[in-house]
């Protein structure tokens, strides 16, 4: 709670307590005896005391009165009852200006000390109990009157410590607070935190003003450096006015030898001290006029996180919002400015020590220069102008890094909606001179969108400087109009040499010097409209070889030269009419590029004479051989020119590479792919009867011919899809070789119409231990190699084989498989004859055999197999989001006006319909034990031979 200016104490107190008993009477406030006062009495003016004394400034006598309770002379000579637990003063006085006044609540023991605070004669300590303590509160006068600096300055640099301390608002009236911005708070000037003067809003501090052109905070200093300074933490600005007051009071002069000049040359709000672990800065609603150097600085600190919102810049002497990234030490910035409205900047511009003001080296200010990751938006700058010889000034410059100061770019920062109308006279400026920038480049990874620039001599410019080159710039929706210089050089949007990887979508330029001039390398830009420019595009040679430029658009007629001029008449009676760069031609429907040929003779089938019309596309350089290189068009296939197909030409050749006819697609060289997952697509295959299994068999597929009459012409190879049933429901993929179908593929069935054979010898087998074949069907049995030549022969059995062999015989027996059973069940699963693998090894082993020696013993194990699955995937129709222009209207000089219509079209895309599709069902890892039967058999013979022989000899 504050008091307004002449608010009475009867007033206070009775809003406060409702007890209010008279004037001179007693006052009891929450039971507490308030000391009885005459707030209607006049106080004499008396010397300050220990008041000011304590904030180590001496003033003249009669220059402001104590703090009047009970009487004329001060708190200090007062004695209060230790019952009373609050007062009330009535008002400061000086010279009988009567403002402000508050509530006063005695401290507690021990209770930390607040700026503000007063000591009574008893020595009793009394704080404000305000919940929104005013300057007044402190001393403040806030009339205007410079003679008042002092108080002023020493009141709100006591009411930001108090705000910061006792963590609540400082709310200013509306008043104009005058602040010397030489020295601030303090007797005289003297350096370290106070070098560049002014008040220091401490961390915690909450200033508030009672709106703009309401509160003003105005210097009223000479040599002054800032009126706010932030050094740390936490603050908040917010509801007022800064007045640097430059024409009355000049910024502090940047002389050799002086020793408190400083770079602080005159600013609004300045952010310094060297905190790297962060400030976290809250500016909005105010406005910041007659500066001297920056409105608003934010220098050598730290910047944790940042808003500097709808703030008005007023004849602002340099940058308006400067942002400065330094990297030694790590002074890192992360800041939103938006909603910026200028009226230039520049001003009136202080040079460096040992430098003329306004020089051409000096002066080159902008509106938001940026060092560090911002989020730049919503800038309007009107009136934006270089002043007497200065060099030019930029609206939005993302800046360039800096190594020799260890300054950093802007890099990862982002711009969108800016409006700059410069105030330069049409025709002026230059390179040297009156460069107005709209916004500038100079560092990689920013994004630019929506920038309208009028009247400037760059309406955008990506450019490298200092220690950075401009990489991955994007630029979107950029118009530039009437940017024209004193040399007819001005160009609306410019993309310097040394660019990388810079693209652009809806470039703009109407009525400049040069409309878009781009060079680099690695760009990508669509949707450029020039219009009533001198020169409609500036592109060199490297930069439509070494960038992707389409979709240029030139009002509604044709260029004859893209680089000359975009006003050329539509019709060019000349042989041919070249287009030096890239053009498209854009129309509402219908934007055909049409080609008349005439010749009215019979000579149309001639290599030169049989072209209606096309596309030449020629080298003309001289780093490899120049020339022709590729045509396209449509070509004549009779001497009367009455048959025509499209052709594709290459390297001047008189022979088409490619045709098409009226019925066929004919290519006259080989067909290769370069890449993966290259599809070549047949659909749209209909017939509508029963005939698929006749001669047509084929869905669509490719046909391999040979013309030549060195052999046989006619077709060798037909590879497509192929029915297997009258209804064309069934098809398979087929190879078919001079008329034989040699393979074929179905969901059920290979089929091989030609002998099986591996590319190798001895190196594949059919199937696997884990992935058997049921049963193989053959005329004759498997041919196995015996040649005596590929053997390593190691003799007759042993004993100990033979003794093993006669125990497998007692093995062989009958038996079913376990899946034919779970299949067909006991009765219905085959029997078959043979050995069990593992008892047969087992007596191997207990013969003192190794069965893993013998090729007929068999053991194989496989790792487990995931499941393997993919998206089922459907195609439907969507609508894609695609933009049109539709004509509003036509402007004075009869051209129309088009509007950017944003409108959908269908097409076809394929989306997953959230099932899954197994390809390949998981597996878990297992082993099996085999047995060649064929070598098993021979096995156990020889052991019926020996033994037979051995009946025999007995």
């Amino acid at each position: 709670m504050f008091m307004g200016i002449a608010q009475s104490v009867a007033a206070l107190l009775e809003d406060l307590t409702g007890d209010y008993t008279g004037a001179g009477q007693s006052i009891r406030a929450n039971g507490a005896e308030i000391i009885p006062f005459n707030p209607a009495a006049t106080f004499p003016a008396v010397s300050i005391g220990h008041e000011i004394q304590k904030q180590g400034g001496v003033l003249a006598q009669q220059s402001l009165i104590g703090y009047p309770v009970g009487a004329a002379t001060g708190l200090a000579s007062v004695t209060v009852p230790v019952t009373v637990s609050r007062i009330a003063t009535a008002f400061y006085t000086v010279l009988n200006i009567r403002a402000g006044g508050a509530i006063y609540r005695r401290a507690g023991v021990g209770e930390s000390i607040l700026p503000g605070d007063l000591t009574s004669q008893d020595g009793a300590r009394w704080t404000l109990a305000e919940r929104t303590p005013t300057p007044e509160m402190f001393g403040a006068i806030g009339n205007g009157n410079a003679a008042h600096m002092m108080a002023d300055t020493y009141a709100l640099q006591n009411g930001l410590d108090y705000s910061a301390a006792a963590g609540v608002s400082l709310q200013c009236l509306a008043a104009i607070y005058m602040i010397d911005g030489y020295k601030g708070a303090r007797e005289s000037w003297s350096p370290g935190q106070w070098a560049h003067g002014g008040l220091i809003v401490p961390d915690g501090a909450v200033l508030l003003g009672a709106g703009i052109g309401k509160t003003i905070l105005r210097n009223a200093a000479q040599d002054w450096r800032c009126v706010l300074r932030v050094r740390a933490g936490s603050t908040s600005i917010r509801h007022l006015t800064i007045d640097g007051n430059r024409a009355n009071c000049i910024p502090i002069l940047h002389g050799p030898t002086d020793a408190d000049t400083g770079s602080v040359r005159g600013e609004g709000i300045i952010y310094e001290g060297g905190d790297t672990v962060g400030l976290t800065i809250d500016v909005h609603d105010v406005k910041i006029m007659r500066t001297g150097h920056y409105g608003i600085g934010v220098q050598n600190v730290g910047v944790k996180s940042a808003l500097i919102d709808s703030i008005i810049f007023e004849d602002i002497g340099g940058d308006c919002i400067d942002v400065k990234w330094y990297s030694i030490p790590n002074y890192d910035k992360n800041l939103i400015i938006s909603r910026i409205i200028s009226d230039g900047c520049g001003k009136y511009f202080l040079g460096l020590p040992g430098e003329a003001d306004n020089s051409a080296n000096n002066a080159n200010q902008a509106v938001v220069d940026v060092g560090g990751k911002c989020i730049v938006r919503d800038i309007f700058a009107m009136g934006l102008d270089s002043h007497e010889n200065s060099y030019g000034n930029c609206c939005v410059r993302l800046r360039a890094k800096v190594n020799s100061q260890h300054r950093e770019d802007a890099r990862g920062s982002t711009v969108d909606g800016v409006y700059v109308w410069s105030t330069k006279p049409d025709n002026a400026g230059s390179n040297t001179l009156r460069r107005i920038v709209g916004v500038q480049v100079n560092c990689p990874d920013i994004s630019v969108s929506n920038v309208t620039a009028i009247n400037c001599f760059y309406g955008l410019r990506v450019h490298d400087s200092g220690d950075s080159v401009p990489r991955n710039v994007n630029l979107t929706n950029i118009t530039a109009i009437n940017c024209r210089g004193a040399a007819n050089d001005a160009m609306g949007i410019s993309i310097s040499n040394a660019c990388r990887g810079v693209s652009g979508t809806n470039l703009k330029s109407r009525g400049c010097n040069i409309g878009i001039d781009i060079k680099g390398r690695g760009g990508s830009y669509s949707g450029l409209f020039v219009a009533a420019n001198d020169n409609g595009l500036g592109i060199t040679d490297g930069a439509l070889l070494y960038n992707n430029i389409v979709g240029i658009h030139y009002g509604t007629t044709a260029d004859g030269d893209a680089n000359v001029s975009d006003t050329t008449a539509l019709y060019t009676p000349a042989a041919s009419a070249m287009f030096a760069r890239m053009t498209s031609i854009t129309a509402w429907r219908g934007a055909w590029l049409h080609h008349v040929s005439t010749a009215n003779d019979a000579a149309w089938n001639s290599p030169d004479a049989n072209w209606i019309g096309g596309q030449i596309f020629t080298k003309g350089d001289e780093s490899g051989a120049p020339g022709e290189q590729m045509r396209v068009g449509a070509r004549s296939t009779g001497v009367n020119g009455s048959s025509f197909d499209w052709a594709v030409q290459f390297t001047g050749s008189a022979a088409p590479q490619f045709r098409v006819g009226a019925a066929t697609v004919r290519y006259t060289v080989p067909q290769q792919y370069d890449g993966t997952n290259q599809l070549f697509d047949l659909y749209n295959s209909t017939k509508n009867d029963g005939g698929w299994t006749g001669d047509d068999v084929m869905l669509g597929g490719q046909r391999y011919l040979t013309a030549d009459t060195s052999g046989t012409p006619g077709e060798v190879v037909k590879v497509g899809a192929r029915a297997t049933g009258a209804s064309g429901t069934d098809f398979g993929w087929s190879a078919q070789v001079n008329g034989t179908v040699r393979f074929f593929i179905r969901g059920d069935m290979v089929q091989l119409g030609a002998m099986m054979r591996y590319t190798t010898d001895n190196a594949f087998s059919i199937g696997t231990a884990a992935f058997r074949a049921t049963e193989v069907y053959a005329v004759n049995g498997a041919i196995q190699t015996s040649d005596e030549r590929e053997k390593h022969w190691l003799g007759t059995m042993s004993d100990a084989e033979l003794r093993a062999g006669r125990r497998i015989l007692a093995e062989l027996g009958h038996y079913q498989w376990l899946t034919s059973i779970a299949d067909k069940g006991e009765d219905g699963a085959r029997w078959h004859f043979g050995p069990r693998a593992q008892r047969v090894f087992a007596i191997l082993e207990d013969e003192g055999l190794d069965w893993h020696r013998y090729a007929w013993c068999c053991h194989d194990s496989w790792a487990a197999e995931a499941e393997e699955t993919e998206p089922v995937t459907r195609f439907i129709e969507r609508q894609q989001p695609c933009t049109v222009y539709e004509q509003i209207g036509t402007d004075d000089d009869g051209e129309p006006i088009y509007r950017q219509v944003e409108t959908t079209e269908p097409m076809m895309v394929e989306e997953p319909t959230g099932e899954m599709r197994i390809v390949r069902p998981a597996r878990a890892a297992g082993d099996r034990y085999g047995i060649r039967p064929d070598q098993l058999a021979l096995f156990l013979i020889a052991v019926q031979d020996a033994r037979l022989l051995a009946l025999e000899a007995a």
